[in-house]
């Protein structure tokens, strides 16, 4: 069976020779490819990954590989491209791809010897949790948007094994206790909560055992807050109550605002 390739990898400076498939690709979108645009700020042109073209004329049309076209001329780097004798629907094979989520980047890391990765992924498998939470709370951060571009870059640490444990260790007895409560948002709200000053897992976990019927499953982080804040202060008197939600907030804020500091 003949190939649809020509399988030999050409590479050249002349951009002059590509045109850009307008009837059969995307739109250039810079702004959206700017992980695209670091990479080859760093590697360069992958040989590996060609430019796929078709001839029209004299002029080599770029059925898939645009973007890198266009990095590749704002970084002067030279073009690596390959003949395809098939006219495609790019669309279709292009969504066809399964694309990587955090675990497969831990555990590609984890392969290549990056310690912490390894650590994420055998915490995670512990405490039955998703590896992108792991990494959240390992990290000591809120929320997995703070650590997935780190994982992906291989600039990811941990930095809080004992404080990771706490939240774990109030999230299970919560979900143990509770009437559907459980999941990534509660997970978030507990680790709130045990950033508050003067927090006593112990007071919330026998507050929840005599309010098992409030334990259930809500929408929001907030939400279950301020559910986690009723639970805290049932049965205490008034000057014993705390607003653990606000000050969750203020806590959070205040930790964010530390971390931006040390980043400037």
């Amino acid at each position: 069976m003949k190939s649809e390739f020509n399988n030999a990898i050409s590479v050249t400076r002349d951009y002059s020779k590509f045109i850009l498939s307008k009837k059969t690709n995307r739109d250039v979108n810079c702004a959206k490819h700017a992980k695209l645009y670091d990479s080859m700020q760093r590697y360069g042109f992958i040989a590996a990954f060609p430019l796929v073209c078709m001839r029209h004329g004299e002029k080599l049309v770029v059925k898939d590989g645009q973007h890198r076209l266009t990095f590749a001329m704002e970084l002067g780097l030279p073009v690596y491209w390959i003949m395809s004798a098939c006219d495609y629907d790019v669309a279709q094979v292009a969504s066809s791809g399964v694309p990587w989520s955090i675990e497969d980047h831990l555990r590609l890391a984890a392969k290549e010897g990056d310690a912490d990765c390894a650590k994420v992924l055998e915490f995670a498998s512990r405490h039955g949790i998703a590896p992108a939470s792991a990494a959240a709370l390992l990290a000591n951060v809120a929320t997995t948007m703070q650590t997935n571009d780190l994982i992906k870059r291989r600039e990811y640490k941990i930095k809080d094994e004992l404080g990771a444990a706490r939240v774990l260790a109030l999230y299970a007895d919560l979900v143990a206790i509770g009437a559907g409560a459980n999941g990534a948002r509660l997970l978030s709200a507990c680790f709130a909560a045990c950033q508050v000053s003067g927090f006593d897992p112990r007071r919330l976990v026998t507050g929840a055992k005599r309010q098992r019927e409030k334990l259930i499953a809500y929408a929001t982080v907030k939400a279950y807050l301020v559910m986690l804040e009723h639970i805290y202060n049932y049965g205490q008197a008034n000057k014993n109550n705390v607003p653990l939600a606000h000050n969750a907030g203020i806590a959070l804020a205040s930790k964010r605002g530390r971390k931006k500091h040390m980043n400037t």
